[in-house]
């Protein structure tokens, strides 16, 4: 089903995602992943940053900490 989906949306929306984090990865995530990425093309697997616990000095390199909700250490109101 995931496999799926993921043809789906890179058939039909193959540009719309610039970039995709994923935030406090466990290493059981990471596992799964070590298989689950060669079902996703390469471009989208290029455009994902996995990270850890210790997420916020990368992901503010590219997303102004402004922006980011309370949840993710930000000052935004909004939650996820």
């Amino acid at each position: 089903m995931y496999r799926a989906i993921g043809e789906i949306d890179q058939e039909h929306y193959p540009e719309t995602l610039e970039k995709i984090y994923i935030l406090n990865a466990t290493w059981m995530f990471l596992s799964v992943w070590k298989v689950a990425h060669l079902f996703f093309a390469k471009e989208v697997v290029s455009k994902t940053v996995i990270l850890g616990r210790d997420y916020f000095a990368e992901l503010t390199k590219t997303v102004d900490p402004s922006e980011l909700p309370m949840d993710l250490r930000g000052p935004a109101a909004s939650k996820l």
